[in-house]
């Protein structure tokens, strides 16, 4: 019993240390108070030091196993959806205007829309959702990304908005954009047009279907601004897919499965999430990841009997 309550309080200050993370942040995700995990540290609880011992073990166990488990592929900007991205919010950023970034699912969209956020300056990224998809709730958005507090209807966020972003060269990249209602592109259109700035829209197809479908005339305005449109597919070549897992030394039968597996609905994403867990399941058996690995990964995740390649 004390044996255990010892070990939790010297496993936990360790990994406080190791980490970097405050007690505050470590008591949330443990779920007790800030005030009852700092009192056991120092040896002063008076309540069930026992059941907070267990608690807190258990949760080091888990982090430590996610910890060790495999990490995701880091941003590779040689892959050709990374390089037309990029190419799209850098000229939209320079020149201003509207840009759309168009693609499947899978595509890597959000996250090279990202990466191009944390390495470039000026950057306002935002993501819409279907309980965030009015104007107001969009400038909302686009002034908290921006650092700032407004309040006020739309009209009020606008001016702001436009008072504060002009003779900039900001960029507001407005990912999963299809979940915009007409009413709000034109919004943000009118943000661009006034402040001078650039925008791009970044989401599924459903994006420009919309400004050349049934509702066209409703997207005229913001149709007729577009200045650069990149669309991205899932069809990657088998150099990209090695490139992307370069650095995880993978024998060649298990990039040309992976090869395979993008090119099927789900596209890299797919990809990517079949061989983390492939990869965890052999850490824990001890072994090497192999296609069997990635076939009961496939029936895990509910994609079929296996990745459909064999070796």
């Amino acid at each position: 019993m004390i044996e255990s309550i010892n070990r939790a309080i010297t496993q936990l200050n360790e990994y406080i240390c190791t980490n970097g993370k405050t007690q505050a942040a470590v008591s949330k995700e443990i779920g007790i108070s800030p005030g009852t995990l700092s009192q056991f540290l120092s040896g002063s609880y008076i309540g069930a030091n026992e059941e907070i011992a267990e608690k807190i073990l258990q949760y080091l166990e888990r982090e430590y196993e996610r910890i060790n488990n495999t990490a995701y592929p880091t941003y590779k900007p040689e892959l050709r959806n990374a390089m037309l991205a990029d190419s799209c919010l850098g000229y939209i950023q320079l020149r201003g205007g509207i840009g759309t970034i168009v693609g499947a699912a899978g595509s890597g969209k959000t996250t090279a829309l990202k990466h191009y956020e944390e390495e470039n300056s000026g950057v306002i990224y935002v993501q819409m959702d279907a309980t965030k998809n009015s104007p107001r709730s969009v400038l909302k958005l686009i002034a908290k990304a921006a650092g700032k507090e407004i309040k006020g209807t739309a009209s009020d966020l606008l001016d702001r908005l436009v008072e504060e972003f002009t003779g900039t060269s900001r960029l507001v990249i407005i990912d999963e954009a299809q979940h915009l209602t007409e009413r709000s592109f034109d919004t943000v259109r009118a943000l661009t047009d006034k402040a001078g700035i650039g925008i791009v829209y970044a989401g599924t197809p459903d994006i420009r279907n919309r400004m050349v479908g049934r509702k066209q005339e409703e997207l005229d305005q913001v149709y007729s601004r577009i200045a650069y449109n990149v669309e991205l597919n899932n069809h990657y070549t088998i150099k990209e897919i090695a490139t992307l897992f370069h650095e995880y030394d993978l024998d060649d039968e298990i990039i040309k499965a992976l090869y395979y597996i993008s090119s099927r609905k789900g596209g890299l994403r797919l990809s990517i999430n079949l061989f983390i867990l492939a990869s965890d399941m052999a850490i824990r058996n001890n072994s090497k990841l192999t296609i069997e690995y990635l076939n009961l990964a496939s029936k895990h995740i509910g994609t079929g009997d296996g990745v459909g390649y064999e070796q």
